[in-house]
């Protein structure tokens, strides 16, 4: 089942105590709520297709995972512009609010609701 956790960037991207070219991944977040660096206590969405037709364009994909079989979608804070940041991905990492995780096997159908 899909689903969106409310996330922050972890401080150690932040601090620079890593190198900021390292490929993204969904383990890049916290739980914005939470010191917990495991992703937990998500609002399902049932209708995953119905979700990006409505809200899609306010996320951008950030990251696939293979392991979890999951596309990785980010909602940064309102404000904002990726588009301007020299490196896509850092600006996604660094003001992300919402991560949407979409199953492999759900994406199908919301490939063609959009």
């Amino acid at each position: 089942m899909a689903s969106i956790y409310k996330v922050r960037c972890k401080d150690k991207f932040l601090k620079e105590e890593v190198d900021p070219m390292l490929l993204t991944t969904l383990d890049d977040f916290t739980l914005s709520n939470s010191s917990s660096s495991s992703l937990e206590g998500p609002q399902h969405i049932s209708d995953p297709a119905d979700f990006v037709r409505q809200h899609g364009a306010q996320f951008s994909v950030y990251s696939v995972d293979f392991d979890r079989r999951v596309l990785g979608m980010v909602r940064v804070r309102k404000g904002v512009n990726v588009n301007r940041a020299p490196f896509f991905f850092q600006a996604q990492r660094e003001s992300a609010e919402e991560l949407l995780l979409i199953p492999f096997d759900e994406l199908p159908a919301v490939v063609e609701a959009v």
